[in-house]
């Protein structure tokens, strides 16, 4: 068996085509400078290195084999950069430059995705099938989404830093089930995060900040599990949950939205606990139509309005939460919502405590409800508050 060899391109063979059909698994090709090539197509186990590979075709790279990309500068002004459709490539310290998308996935792919960076690209990562990308130490600058992750698509993504253009930063849908990490969004002209489908993700430390609409979007049948995330200075809501979205959202911390914090609607139902809603210019936690949540251990001060409306036929559970120093009401009921405060302070809001209004009814257990410069407690209409049991 012969030992591996590194053949040159253009010193050993002019074209990517005649190094690629020369090459036995385990040999390296070195690209050489600049160089201009129809599409790579690799079915070997090799490794592509080098300066930089100027794609001709609409897919620069496609890899169908357990190859290495390393060090590598990919190009192509008007198409894709590297396809992933099969194996377990490796694909490290590479930046791309590219007109479509930058890293694709597809089929069962499992690529493994190191330190590499995307200057410019329509879709900085996309997966979909079943296709699993192992992911650590992105970095892409988007004039549309940064991941789109489809399918049935799952995988891992660490370290994941975004700047979007006019799609959010990072899209999960259909029944992609990835997990993200640090994975970071900021400046996008649309929202930060867009989960919907019956996607199933899990997010952990994740941070959004300075978009132009929501934070995180949370649609359709999504049930997400978000821990850790920090969302700041965003136009729209921090956290808008809709549709039939359902979800776990632990120690989140929100804050300077132009919206509510978090806006709950239509017949989602999500479990919220732990964390911080702060200084927002609308209300700290919204909950309309026929939305449910239960809400454990929130704090929520300084809103611009009230700290906690629901209105229509919303239907809440507030527990262990400190809602106090918002500029209005500290809870604010009408229509026919209904709340149960158990254990809660609401203290120091500008407005009323606790107000209910029309036929909404609030019912009060084991809290301390004081110093709210509108007075504690005010019924109003045929709303009603009353201690439960």
């Amino acid at each position: 068996m012969s030992s591996p060899t590194t053949l040159n391109v253009p010193g050993d063979h002019a074209s990517m085509s005649e190094a690629l059909t020369a090459a036995k698994d385990g040999d390296t090709i070195h690209i050489e400078g600049r160089l201009e090539s129809p599409h790579v197509r690799v079915e070997k186990e090799i490794t592509l290195t080098g300066d930089t590979l100027v794609g001709l075709d609409p897919v620069a790279i496609g890899l169908f084999a357990s190859a290495t990309i390393s060090g590598l500068r990919v190009e192509n002004p008007q198409g894709h950069g590297v396809v992933s459709m099969a194996g377990t490539p490796l694909i490290e310290e590479v930046t791309l430059h590219v007109g479509q998308t930058a890293f694709a996935c597809g089929s069962n792919a499992a690529p493994t995705i190191r330190r590499c960076a995307v200057e410019t690209c329509r879709v900085g990562l996309s997966a979909q099938d079943t296709a699993a990308p192992d992911v650590q130490g992105l970095t892409v600058s988007s004039r549309g989404t940064g991941l789109l992750l489809r399918g049935e698509s799952a995988g891992t993504f660490r370290e994941v830093g975004i700047v979007a253009g006019q799609m959010a930063g990072v899209e999960v849908t259909d029944r992609a089930s990835p997990i993200l990490e640090q994975v970071a969004v900021a400046l996008g002209g649309a929202g930060g995060m867009f989960l919907h489908g019956a996607s199933t993700p899990k997010l952990r430390a994740c941070l959004v900040k300075s978009v132009q609409l929501s934070g995180i979007e949370v649609s359709e049948t999504a049930n997400p599990t978000l821990d850790g995330i920090q969302v700041s200075e965003v136009r729209g809501s921090g956290l808008f949950l809709h549709g039939k979205s359902r979800g776990t959202y632990m120690d989140l911390h929100i804050e300077s939205c132009g919206m509510a914090c978090i806006e709950v609607s239509e017949e989602a139902a999500p479990e919220i606990e732990g964390g911080s809603l702060r200084a927002g210019e609308a209300h700290g936690l919204w909950i309309r139509e026929q939305a449910r949540a239960e809400v454990l251990s929130l704090s929520i001060s300084h809103q611009g309005a009230m700290g906690v409306q629901a209105t229509e036929r919303a239907w809440c559970t507030l527990e262990d939460c400190c809602i106090t120093m918002n500029r209005d009401h500290g809870l604010f009921t009408k229509d026919q919502a209904q709340v149960a405060l158990v254990r809660c302070e609401i203290s120091e809001n500008a407005g009323h405590g606790v107000f209910a209004g029309d036929t909404s009814r609030v019912s009060t257990q084991d809290n301390r409800i004081a110093e709210n410069a509108g007075g504690d407690l005010q019924p109003t209409g045929n709303g009603q508050i009353e201690e439960a049991g």
